[in-house]
């Protein structure tokens, strides 16, 4: 029991150090796309997530900042609720003052939890080798009805969408699940890596 949970806590740390985060869905417009002399990273999120939202802005701003691109946060322009209830134009001024000629938004659509089993000596190698019956039917019983444990899973589904300023068209959209990410630290890394690299893939930036 005790070699089994060591071995399925290394499973574990393996598995979170690899990427967690899969595009699901991405499209790009029949739109003509220019250069971009200034991009804004905005996250659209609830306001006990703004920490978190501050991080997934930085994440992604800066991988478009390695890519040669000027790009900035919504968090470091504007003060939280500055798009609030206004009108289209006057959201665009606002843009426009800044210099601000595309805006590419994060948003969070849903966020899963749930339950898994874990059989305590349950995996998918072959069975103990016997050549007698009940010397197998002894181990197997004993594999099988051990007490297992259960543990929380977590899937997040994020949306980003890259929109023209002067056009107000969109560009972009794709869709991420990111898998019991460690940190929202992680998440906001991988994040962003996977959608500039899946941009400069479609061909909207270099």
């Amino acid at each position: 029991m005790k070699t089994f949970k060591i071995f399925v806590a290394s499973f574990l740390i393996f598995f979170n150090s690899c990427s967690s985060a899969k595009i699901t869905y991405s499209r790009k417009s029949s739109v003509a796309v220019r250069h971009y002399n200034n991009i804004m990273v905005m996250a659209l999120v609830r306001h006990k997530d703004k920490d978190m939202a501050r991080q997934m802005e930085n994440h992604l701003a800066g991988d478009l900042k390695r890519r040669g691109y000027t790009a900035v946060t919504c968090s470091d322009q504007f003060e939280p609720g500055a798009f609030d209830g206004i009108k289209e134009e006057d959201a665009i001024k606002k843009l426009k003052s800044k210099n601000i000629d595309a805006v590419l938004t994060i948003v969070l659509l849903d966020k899963k939890k749930e339950l898994i089993y874990i059989h305590a000596n349950t995996n998918s190698s072959p069975g103990i080798y016997s050549n007698r019956f009940w010397g197998y039917y002894s181990r197997m019983q004993s594999r099988i009805y051990e007490p297992g444990y259960y543990t929380e899973s977590t899937t997040w589904f994020w949306e980003s969408n890259l929109f023209d300023i002067e056009s107000k068209e969109l560009l972009y959209s794709v869709q991420t699940k990111s898998f019991n990410p460690s940190s929202t630290t992680k998440l906001a890394h991988e994040y962003g890596q996977k959608i500039v690299t899946d941009m400069v893939k479609q061909q909207l930036i270099r």
